[in-house]
Formats: C-alpha cells, structure tokens, sequence
C-alpha cells in the first residue's frame, strides 16, 4: 500500500509545479496585455503566421475596426493588399527564422474600406508559451501622400523646364518659398540652388521689387493664370504665373514662367522711334 502511495505522490508534485508554471505564465501574458493597452502607438502581438493574438486600441484606430474582438483570431495578411502580400509573407517567415527585417511598408485596407499605408517593425516574443512577434504599426500614408506629390511635382516641373528651354522657371509654394528653379533662373540671380532653395521671395528681392511684383503671385495663389510684362534688373520680362493644383482642387504652389523680351523691346522701341521721326518729316 504504502509503495501505491509513494507512486501517486509524484504526479501531485509535478502537478504543483506545473501549476506554477501556468501562473508564472499568466503572469507574464498580463504584463504584456498592461504594456500593450498603456502604449500610444500602435502596438499588436501576431503568431509567426501574422494571426492577430493581442493588440491595442490604437491598432483598431489605426484599421478603423469596431472591436479588439474584431480582429484576435483573423490574419493580419488578409487586411494587406495583394500586390503586397507577398512581401508581408516573408517578413513573417524572416521572423520565424530568428532574422527579423527591418521597417518595412505595406498598403492595408481598413475595415471602412479606404486604403492606407502602413510601417512594420518588430522582434520576437513569447506568448501564451508560444514563440510569436510584437508589432509595431505606424500610419504613414500622410507621408507617403507627400512624397507622391512631391514627385509628380518635379516630374510637372522637369516637364515644364524641358518645354521652355529659353525661360526662367520657379515654382514657389502657398508661402512664396522657392521649392524649384531652374538653372536660367540661377543664372540671372547669380546664386547656387543650394542657396536659392528655401528663400522667401521677399528674401531674394529689394523691398521696391516685392512690392511691384507680390500682388500678381497672390492673384495666381487666388486661383487666377496671370500675366504680366515686368521690367527688372535693366532687363525685360514677360511673365506668368500659374496655379498648381493637388487632387482636391487646392492650389498648393505657384508655377512661374518668366521669357526674357529685352532685345524684342529694343526693337518695338527702335521702331517707334523711327516712326516718330518719319511723321515729322
């Protein structure tokens, strides 16, 4: 009898410890539950195969989901849109095998339908006694919406400059900061573009010149194509100024264009002199 007794107690024992096992790893899943929801940034625990496990309110901002509940249980990649699974995949797989990738990007649809872009970065974790990945997401598709601008716009402007061989080109935003020139326009004002970039247009001129020209950068600012013959610096200009617009109608900068007309005045001067003195005779 006694040896029946000896037998039992030592499943008991390890009973006893494998319930403290099971605390110790209650434990640890609640003190990354706390991190986890007192983070301000988006912040998701996912299995090696991108199945959400836990997250914060801020990841639900983020996807513009109605719960927490919403997502636990579904894939990350099928939020991911498909021309960038793939990639998404094997980020995942780069965790599995210990070698985490760096910031990666990805476009994800949002539970509202709308699509953004998103940053990813993470490391390995265990959870639940499981290994899994700790995320990191940043919305940056206000970022991304930027440098996409910015490219089209010099792509516009690069277009401009090729059309317009022989002219002067700037393009200045809502604040008459220069963003682009071309080197014609350097050239005239005797200054390097690092120099030029970044200037205000009150920066670049007299006091007496920003206050003749100022009034037409507004009108085109104002949504107007002005334009006007302006004279210079000894020289003479024909100039306009454009309005460039973004996707919802804004005008966002201001194209400039300026053809020097000096030797073109010189003659319509040259001859109304001439004609002048042939009516006296």
């Amino acid at each position: 009898m006694a040896q029946h007794i000896q037998a039992l107690l030592v499943p008991f024992h390890l009973y006893d410890e494998l319930l403290t096992e099971v605390e110790v790893l209650r434990a640890r899943v609640r003190d990354l539950e706390t991190v986890l929801q007192c983070s301000p940034t988006a912040q998701v625990v996912v299995s090696l195969d991108g199945t959400f496990l836990l997250l914060n309110q801020a990841v639900v901002t983020i996807l513009k989901a109605d719960t927490l509940t919403q997502l636990i249980g579904t894939s990350s990649l099928d939020l991911v849109l498909p021309e960038d699974r793939e990639r998404a995949g094997a980020q995942f797989a780069a965790f599995a095998q210990g070698n985490p990738p760096p910031r990666m990007e990805y476009r994800a649809r949002r539970f509202d339908g709308q699509i953004v872009t998103v940053a990813i970065t993470g490391s390995l974790c265990t959870y639940a006694g499981q290994p899994a990945i700790v995320v990191t997401i940043d919305d940056v598709s206000d970022h991304v919406e930027t440098l996409t601008a910015l490219h089209e716009m010099e792509r516009r402007f690069q277009a401009m400059v090729e059309q317009f061989p022989q002219g002067s080109v700037a393009l200045l935003d809502t604040n008459l900061r220069f963003l682009m020139v071309n080197e014609k326009l350097l050239r005239m004002m005797g200054l390097t573009k690092e120099t030029m970039l970044g200037l205000l247009l009150n920066e670049l001129l007299t006091t007496e010149e920003h206050t003749t020209i100022e009034p037409y950068f507004r009108r085109a600012l104002a949504g107007e194509a002005v334009e006007y013959m302006q004279a210079f610096r000894g020289s003479f200009y024909l100039m306009n100024i454009l309005p460039d617009y973004d996707k919802h109608g804004v005008v966002t900068s201001v194209l400039v264009l300026g053809r020097d007309i000096t030797e073109q005045k010189r003659i319509e001067r040259h001859y109304t002199i001439r004609a002048s003195i042939m009516k006296l005779c």
